[in-house]
């Protein structure tokens, strides 16, 4: 009877050990079949980075993915400007992270917007030295801070100039006299009595672009009058958008499409990459843009051909004014939902690394973000360099840093875009209806 007990024990056991090698058997095979155990794979940490993925952000991430090869890989998520408006980014990065998903572990954001999404980023104290912090420049470092914290980490920095053809120019007599006033900063006096005198010979409307589209691009054009004309832009105080010389600036550029007829009207359809385009497909002379957005938009359309005869200059300043240039640039902020942080900072200090910051500068114009570039720089006629730092020193300023500004802005750029297609709109009218929205809440354009 023992013996029997003792065999049906053995059975039991043995089968037991059958089903347990066999259920583990099962289980590798699983694991294998998802991946889990490929050695090529599992070793390699991927983080995706979600940005205006052009020719340039390429090569740069396969720069990054060569140094990292079989540690990390970043796989771009692309967000390209010639298909999504900033806004329009702006809207699928806030529905991504609102969902608190890790898809994406690193995002680019216009350096506007870091106080609207410092809520959903990782803080980058613990991971910078003091020493890397002082390498950045203040331009830069001063829009990654929010409430002492640094919240993002600047990738490059840009402005608003004012772009030339330079073979055009010299269709008009006294051209050497005019290059070099435009390097200066020409007046908007002498500005607009070049486009009439331009008008005599070609189309008119067809001598000045600018983004005139409901976009923080428009906005941008617009802060740069005003503030070239001594005025100052302060969303938190009510009733701030009808007072002087908020008016004054919207009627300037009202006028150089009805009174001057040096801009088309069309320009309202034109977020700025389609400017560029328009631009380039009608030969018109003078277009403002930003630093970055040149080379790496343009080399690689159907106007490559067009771009060495652009030219840069400072935008047109009033007689009682100067030159006044808004900063942009993008920023890169970490998910505070990504699993992948540890790999995600590299990427960060790859891309602050003096080698990646000249790679972008000689490849596009993208102007670098840290001190150390500028102090061992070589000088090259090629590249715009001394123009760009010129602008960059002397004209540059900040938009307000309020968290709420992105949706004031997107209410004040649709008024104001409106009040550029129709003529009958007044600048009054057209800045009390955003006014008016702004405080009710009216309208809730994200």
């Amino acid at each position: 009877m023992l013996f029997k007990k003792l065999g049906q024990v053995k059975k039991y056991n043995l089968a037991m050990t059958f089903f347990v090698v066999t259920i583990f058997v099962i289980l590798i095979i699983n694991l294998i079949s998802l991946n889990i155990f490929s050695f090529d794979d599992d070793e390699v940490t991927k983080i995706r980075y979600a940005d205006n993925i052009s020719q340039t952000h390429q090569e740069l991430i396969e720069m990054f993915n060569a140094k990292y090869k079989g540690e990390i890989e970043v796989i771009p998520v692309d967000l390209p400007f010639t298909k999504f408006s900033t806004n329009e980014r702006k809207e699928l990065l806030v529905r991504s992270l609102r969902g608190k998903n890790n898809e994406i572990d690193v995002f680019a954001t216009d350096q506007i917007w870091v106080s609207r999404f410092s809520k959903w980023a990782e803080p980058l104290n613990q991971y910078f030295s003091q020493q890397e912090r002082n390498n950045i420049l203040p331009s830069a470092y001063s829009t990654c801070i929010i409430d002492s914290q640094l919240v993002s980490l600047p990738m490059y920095i840009d402005f608003g100039l004012l772009c030339y053809r330079k073979d055009l120019l010299e269709e008009l007599n006294n051209s050497n006299d005019i290059q070099k006033k435009l390097e200066n900063s020409i007046s908007w006096q002498d500005f607009i009595r070049l486009g009439k005198k331009w008008n005599q010979d070609h189309a008119d409307n067809l001598f000045y672009l600018f983004s005139g589209d409901n976009e923080e691009g428009l906005i941008c054009s617009y802060l740069e009058i005003l503030y070239s004309k001594g005025g100052k832009y302060n969303p938190k105080d009510e009733n701030d958008l009808l007072k002087e010389p908020k008016l004054e600036a919207l009627q300037f550029i009202k006028n150089l499409i009805y009174k001057h007829k040096l801009t088309p009207k069309k320009i309202s359809q034109f977020k700025e990459v389609e400017g560029y385009r328009y631009a380039m497909q009608k030969d018109i002379p003078f277009f403002r843009a930003w630093s970055s957005n040149l080379k790496d938009t343009l080399i690689f359309g159907e106007y490559s051909d067009k771009l060495d005869k652009l030219k840069f200059a400072p935008l047109p300043h009033f007689s009682k004014g100067s030159s006044k240039s808004v900063f942009g640039g993008w920023n890169l902020m970490i998910s505070r939902f990504s699993k992948n942080k540890k790999a995600a900072i590299k990427f960060l200090k790859f891309i602050v690394s003096e080698r990646a910051q000249k790679f972008l500068y000689e490849n596009a114009y993208y102007m670098p973000v840290i001190s150390s570039f500028y102090n061992n720089v070589e000088r090259s006629e090629e590249t715009p360099f001394e123009m760009f730092t010129l602008i960059m020193d002397n004209y540059g300023f900040h938009r307000p840093k309020y968290e709420n500004y992105t949706r004031i802005s997107n209410v004040v750029s649709y008024y104001v875009s409106n009040a550029l297609k129709d003529e009958h709109i007044s600048p009054g009218e057209a800045l009390k209806m955003a006014e008016q929205s702004i405080r009710s809440g009216e309208i809730i354009l994200e």
